[in-house]
């Protein structure tokens, strides 16, 4: 994915999703977060609309990577409501697909340049930077070993 990537924070999963020729759909007024599916053999990602940017973009980068896992084919989609992007899920797929998008939207080599050259240490910086959560951030750096 790092290939797909033009080096600017915050990172558009929509953009990089673009670049593998996976169509990115926003949908008004629906039940669920996300969903990935193919569609005569093109990947789709469709996310709700009416949910924050922050929200979108998590949702965005997680259907990506049910893309890329090969999780969705002509018979098989995911379909997303919040509760599945809990990293404690027990769903194989959606535990994939949730440190899918972490790894995408907030990359070990970026993070460890903010927070050892940067000398940027506050959570909340950190996700603005990355445009993510503080809560999705918190989770990232645990998972790195640096908080």
């Amino acid at each position: 994915m790092i290939n797909h990537w033009d080096g600017e924070l915050p990172i558009d999963p929509a953009a990089i999703a673009g670049k593998l020729g996976i169509s990115v759909k926003p949908v008004a007024g629906c039940d669920y977060s996300g969903k990935a599916y193919q569609e005569g053999g093109f990947g789709i990602i469709e996310y709700n609309d009416s949910e924050s940017k922050l929200r979108q973009r998590f949702t965005i980068a997680h259907e990506l990577g049910h893309h890329v896992m090969s999780h969705t084919d002509a018979t098989h989609q995911f379909r997303d409501d919040p509760s599945k992007f809990n990293l404690n899920v027990a769903i194989p797929e959606e535990t994939q697909a949730n440190k899918f998008a972490a790894e995408l939207l907030m990359p070990k080599l970026a993070i460890e340049h903010f927070v050892f050259n940067e000398k940027i240490s506050s959570l909340n910086k950190l996700a603005e930077l990355f445009s993510v959560s503080t809560v999705a951030m918190q989770y990232r750096l645990k998972n790195l070993g640096l908080l």
